[in-house]
């Protein structure tokens, strides 16, 4: 069994002003080779034969038994990925990822595949209205706010 690996990924932050921006893309090649082989007998004239001497069973003499068996596959898996990260001011964030992935094992027609996210979040603060209009009733913020940032 063995593989070759190769995982690539390069990152880029910047600022400017309350704008807080970072992005990061990568590139991922992964090869897996694989093979086994496997033999059975049973039946033997002595307890003294070991593994060397598989032929000497009679139960693989029988017509039609085969005690044995192997095979090697081979499976790629190349994918590109990104991911970029928007902050402002600490309290409004934004974050954006994707897969491109092709597999070996993927159907026929379909050996490529895509996946892609969105997030958001904003941190609420009770504490300064004037920052979020909505929370200027005392009941809301308290039902909002339960010591972590709320997602939304």
């Amino acid at each position: 069994m063995g593989g070759l690996y190769l995982e690539w990924i390069g990152n880029y932050n910047t600022k400017f002003g309350k704008h807080d921006l970072s992005a990061m893309g990568g590139y991922s090649y992964q090869e897996f080779n694989n093979q086994a082989f496997w033999a059975e007998n049973m039946d033997f004239p002595s307890d003294g034969f070991g593994y060397n001497n598989l032929g000497a069973g009679l139960w693989n003499n029988e017509k039609g038994r085969l005690g044995m068996d192997s095979w090697k596959s081979k499976e790629k898996l190349i994918a590109f990925l990104g991911r970029v990260n928007y902050n402002y001011d600490d309290t409004y964030f934004l974050t954006a990822s994707f897969r491109y992935e092709g597999n070996t094992k993927f159907g026929k027609d379909n050996k490529w595949g895509c996946s892609v996210t969105v997030s958001r979040m904003a941190y609420l603060e009770p504490a300064c209205p004037e920052r979020q209009r909505f929370l200027r009733r005392p009941e809301t913020a308290r039902l909002l706010w339960r010591n972590r940032p709320l997602r939304i």
